[in-house]
């Protein structure tokens, strides 16, 4: 059997073993009390009491908290920390997931705080030609000028040359 795994969303040529890197390091990430909080919350998950969550599990948990998704999409989401391929999550795993779920959120904490310092006239929008000039200058030895471009337009511009909110965050995940 092959120590490659080619689960979605990571790339064909992670092992085993980084993905578990992986997965100990962003469990390391939390506090004890965030520890202690994803353990009740992870019984919880764990309705059989089997030491684990799976698909079904945590498509229960999920529509309890209105999120109706797929079995593909509860599949993947199970997949991103699932280091053992069991196709379940293990508590550890369990951690890993709620570890980048913090992330994600301090990530979109962060990118709001830069968008209400562009958005000078607080009206919901930022100007395009300021975002232009501060990825220039920070990103200039890395992007050229015609990827700076790209990632504008990509970030669908409205007719005034401003980017709202929703433009704003599209253009940091391109």
């Amino acid at each position: 059997m092959s120590d490659i795994t080619t689960r979605p969303g990571t790339p064909s040529h992670t092992t085993k073993e980084e993905v578990g890197n992986e997965v100990t390091a962003l469990a390391a990430s939390l506090s004890e009390d965030q520890v202690a909080e994803f353990k009740e919350c992870f019984s919880l998950f764990d309705q059989d009491g089997g030491g684990t969550v799976d698909v079904s599990e945590m498509g229960q948990v999920m529509k309890s908290l209105g999120a109706n998704m797929s079995d593909v999409q509860l599949k993947e989401m199970i997949d991103e920390v699932d280091a053992d391929q069991s196709g379940e999550i293990e508590f550890a795993e369990f951690l890993a997931l709620m570890a980048k779920q913090v992330k994600d959120a301090e990530s979109n904490k962060l990118v709001r705080q830069v968008f209400k310092l562009f958005d000078t006239g607080n009206n919901g929008s930022v100007q395009v030609a300021d975002v232009r000039f501060v990825l220039t200058n920070l990103c200039g030895d890395k992007l050229s000028s015609e990827e700076i471009d790209d990632l504008l337009v990509k970030a669908r511009l409205d007719a005034s040359e401003r980017l709202d909110w929703e433009a704003f965050v599209t253009l940091f995940e391109n």
